[in-house]
């Protein structure tokens, strides 16, 4: 209502009830998104809005004015419980938390030699280094302390076999946040909303793709097999070779190991060091002869492997020549490194 420019807000509503009980509310709201209900039912019923509270639930239950907005409703003050790590997701909240893990990723060294941990390389580290690098990024003692008991004290059926002080690895990091996120509220499963708030703890943000700037260059140039699988056809093979790459524009040039099978077009690197994740990001065109324009995008690993994000669908994995066995026999018998000849004998001899 503005007559005589009052501005004022008026609030109708009906609380229906599962005992039958219709309350018919009214209430003029406040600009300090306060309003005080009048009731059909003649109870005293006052409304606050949640963003005028403060973020952290042992505050609001700790504060006058504030704590009877959720008097015996256990749901909402479920937090207020909470503990060792879900407390501190919930205290410092997602995109703080995000950052946190992406500046921990960063500092993780990957310079030495990986080593074998179940079917991955990767680089493991005792607890003590990990206690560091924690500090590092900002976290106390009682943070730390209760990453410490998530990974070796609770009972987790999810737990890696091995995982122990003398070995923790960043997918061990990244299960035991998974799940702190989910038990600070969240539900107990990892959803695409999750996914995307928490990018640190995606399963494919792996040390494996953080590259040293000055390697960069040279990872790419060379000679590189491509697999190949349509959505609706059979699998194949086809060979590319990187000529050059302009280690300052970050673009580079590329064509078809068999002359004239398709080309290669725009050809562009991007080197993301944001909370220093040394990422190495690959963007080019597939020309085809039957008009076929399919853009790749892919992640670009430290064993010299990417997987394609193909415009077309199709399931791409290329991996450099350098990487591959000399002899013909174990090419076409080593797993995982025959598909990459799937349909192109000719190329074996390379």
């Amino acid at each position: 209502m503005n007559d005589n420019g009052r501005q004022h807000v008026y609030i109708r509503y009906t609380e229906v009830w599962p005992n039958g009980m219709r309350d018919a509310l009214f209430a003029r709201l406040k600009s300090n998104g306060k309003f005080h209900c009048d009731s059909d039912a003649g109870y005293v019923q006052k409304a606050r809005l949640e963003s005028t509270m403060p973020v952290n639930m042992r505050e609001r239950l700790a504060t006058e004015g504030v704590k009877k907005y959720y008097a015996r409703d256990d749901e909402a003050t479920h937090e207020s419980t909470l503990d060792g790590l879900p407390k501190k997701v919930l205290d410092d909240g997602d995109e703080d938390i995000n950052n946190q893990l992406w500046d921990l990723y960063g500092a993780w060294p990957t310079t030495s030699a990986p080593v074998r941990v179940s079917t991955k390389l990767t680089w493991p580290l005792p607890f003590s280094q990990v206690h560091a690098l924690l500090m590092g990024v900002g976290w106390s003692a009682e943070d730390i302390e209760a990453m410490e008991t998530a990974l070796f004290h609770e009972e987790d059926s999810g737990r890696r076999d091995g995982c122990g002080a003398e070995q923790v690895t960043w997918p061990d990091i990244q299960h035991v946040m998974r799940k702190a996120v989910c038990k600070s509220g969240r539900g107990d499963e990892w959803t695409q909303e999750l996914e995307a708030a928490y990018s640190a703890l995606t399963q494919k943000i792996r040390l494996s793709l953080k590259i040293e700037r000055h390697k960069l260059a040279g990872l790419m140039k060379g000679s590189w097999r491509m697999y190949c699988k349509p959505l609706d056809d059979d699998e194949f093979s086809y060979g590319f070779i990187v000529g050059s790459v302009d280690d300052k524009n970050l673009t580079f040039t590329a064509h078809s190991r068999a002359e004239g099978r398709y080309k290669i077009e725009d050809g562009r690197l991007e080197y993301n060091n944001s909370n220093g994740r040394q990422h190495v990001y690959i963007q080019y065109t597939e020309v085809w002869p039957n008009g076929l324009r399919d853009k790749l995008f892919a992640r670009l690993k430290w064993n010299g492997k990417f997987h394609c994000d193909s415009d077309a669908g199709y399931v791409q994995k290329a991996r450099h020549l350098i990487t591959m066995p000399k002899s013909v026999e174990q090419k076409m018998g080593v797993e995982g490194v025959k598909k990459y000849y799937a349909l192109d004998d000719d190329a074996l001899a390379d």
